[in-house]
């Protein structure tokens, strides 16, 4: 009882850290969507959306080795160990800045974000990754504090130079990506401070973990490409087909989804360093309770996204404006797929855990095949919520596939409950 009693006290402390750090930006979005024209939260949108492609490659997705090897600390030289995942990142930033700038004019030309801002885009993106590394090692030590301290103050100073930039310097959209910027570089480096400070970084890398990094972290590169597809391809479409101005007023109803993700993504990282620590165990008495934990935690997801599908279209009316409600339909399909997303996030631990990756490989990427396929061809027929409904579908199948291959890895009992229930 008292694993689980810290299990929901830290649950509850990334939940509180989380709404706090995404209640900022919501703050901000009735002021930003009463000075910004839909057109300019397109461009955003699509900046965003190539920060989350970049992400796949600045830093080869490494950073959960770091998670999954913090349980071993003792019994190896960790603080190499976390060097060499800083060296890996540092030279997969310098690569992809390399084939930006080859294909600038390109890419430019597709997203609609000016040259200049692609190169910063691919620096930020290293410098984020640092940070999930510092973040990370908060998470499983459990150090629900500091990680708070560090979010909230990133968010708060980002908000506060984009609504300078925005406001009083009237640069528009470009005054977002500079408060978004300022933040990322000031508290990329107070990361790297903080990890040296606590010892967790050593002046030298180790071969042999640079490859075990990479080993884990190379096979997931179409994991992640797959995972950007889910979130950021139908952006991309709705520009193509339907303009800058439906990019962002579905940004917008992004937004909302994303306030519930971050909830999501609050419970899973109190629930990732139980969960090892648990499943290290090995009893079947203990995977029973895992299971019994997982279960009540996928009815509580769909009864939550219920509630907020429900009242989608006075949270687009009263906080975004007017012009946003055309979103509502989107919004609705999006928080049921982020229910998936949740429950999906849930059962890819285990996989993690097994270290068995490839596994999520193929079904990621195959999933944001389909999100793109499914999305070129609805978002043409039914717009914006054409891509709710895709999302969703994908998400769902995507739980479903995953969910079978983690017990594949790990058997889990996840149905035995429910019988010895019932006897």
């Amino acid at each position: 009882m008292k694993s689980v009693s810290l299990l929901l006290k830290n649950a509850f402390g990334y939940s509180l850290v989380n709404v706090l750090n995404a209640a900022i930006p919501f703050f901000m979005l009735p002021i930003l969507t009463r000075v910004l024209l839909p057109e300019e939260y397109g461009v955003i949108a699509m900046f965003n959306a190539l920060l989350g492609l970049l992400g796949a490659f600045t830093g080869l997705s490494v950073q959960g080795s770091i998670n999954v090897r913090y349980v071993d600390r003792k019994e190896i030289d960790y603080p190499r160990f976390v060097t060499s995942n800083i060296v890996i990142l540092f030279f997969s930033t310098f690569v992809t800045l390399l084939l930006i700038e080859f294909f600038s004019d390109e890419i430019s030309t597709v997203t609609s974000i000016p040259v200049e801002w692609l190169v910063v885009a691919v620096l930020i993106s290293g410098l984020n990754i640092l940070i999930q590394f510092r973040l990370s090692l908060w998470m499983m030590a459990a150090k629900v504090q500091q990680y708070g301290k560090f979010q909230i103050s990133m968010a708060v100073v980002n908000i506060t130079f984009s609504l300078f930039f925005v406001l009083v310097m009237k640069y528009g959209y470009e005054g977002r990506f500079l408060g978004q910027t300022i933040a990322i570089v000031l508290f990329g480096l107070l990361g790297v401070v903080s990890m040296v400070k606590e010892g967790y970084v050593d002046l030298l890398p180790k071969w042999e973990y640079v490859v075990e990094s990479l080993k884990f972290g190379i096979p997931l590169i179409p994991h992640m490409i797959g995972v950007v597809l889910i979130g950021y391809a139908d952006r991309f479409l709705i520009s193509k087909y339907l303009g800058l101005d439906a990019t962002g007023i579905y940004m917008v109803a992004a937004q909302f989804g994303l306030g519930m993700g971050l909830l999501i993504d609050a419970f899973n990282k109190a629930f990732v360093p139980w969960l090892f620590e648990q499943l290290k165990d090995g009893r079947m008495v203990v995977k029973e309770h895992i299971v019994k934990v997982t279960w009540l935690y996928f009815i509580a997801i769909l009864i939550f996204a219920t509630l907020l599908s429900t009242i989608s279209y006075w949270l687009l009316l009263l906080i975004a404006g007017e012009q946003y409600v055309r979103g509502t339909e989107a919004l609705k399909w999006i928080f049921f797929a982020l229910s998936f997303h949740g429950m999906y996030m849930m059962v890819t631990n285990y996989i993690l855990f097994s270290k068995k990756t490839y596994v999520l490989t193929w079904i990621t990427l195959s999933s944001g095949i389909a999100s793109l396929g499914l999305s070129w061809v609805l978002i043409p027929i039914y717009g914006i919520t054409g891509a709710g409904v895709s999302v969703f579908i994908v998400m769902f199948i995507r739980f479903l596939l995953v969910w079978y291959f983690a017990n594949r890895v790990l058997q889990m009992p996840w149905f035995i409950v429910f019988k010895r229930n019932i006897i």
